[in-house]
């Protein structure tokens, strides 16, 4: 099975984002807003390893040490936060520390398929 492409890089997105700000905005705190934006489409999967962890009954201190005894480094629970909010991208190798720590197949943390709709909006949607 595929990955979903978003067919932007992150740093693409990142760019657009800063370049659609006014100079004016770009350090008045103004921005922040859409920084956010930004920040929270690095991953979908998190909400995922959030309803696992709470399936499982476990705190994100618990997830963080299990995420360590699978191998992921300096896992703390704020990593455990970062990634169920969204704002830590994930790659496959971190992919596969989580499925490891929460007990399951990879696949799990992706979207189903909805061919009728785009990718994005399947992405996002979850």
């Amino acid at each position: 099975m595929a990955l979903p492409c978003l067919g932007k890089s992150v740093f693409e997105f990142q760019k657009a984002v800063t370049n659609s700000l006014q100079p004016s905005e770009m350090n008045s705190g103004k921005d922040s807003g859409k920084n956010i934006v930004a920040m929270k489409k690095r991953n979908f999967i998190g909400r995922q390893v959030g309803k696992r962890r709470n399936e499982l009954d476990w705190t994100q201190d618990y997830l963080a040490d299990r995420l360590e005894d699978a191998g992921w480094q300096n896992a703390k629970r704020s990593t455990v936060s970062k990634i169920e909010d969204g704002s830590l991208r994930i790659d496959l190798t971190q992919l596969y520390y989580l499925a490891v720590a929460l007990r399951v197949h990879p696949i799990h943390f992706l979207p189903k398929m909805d061919w009728s709709k785009p990718v994005k909006a399947q992405i996002y949607s979850q």
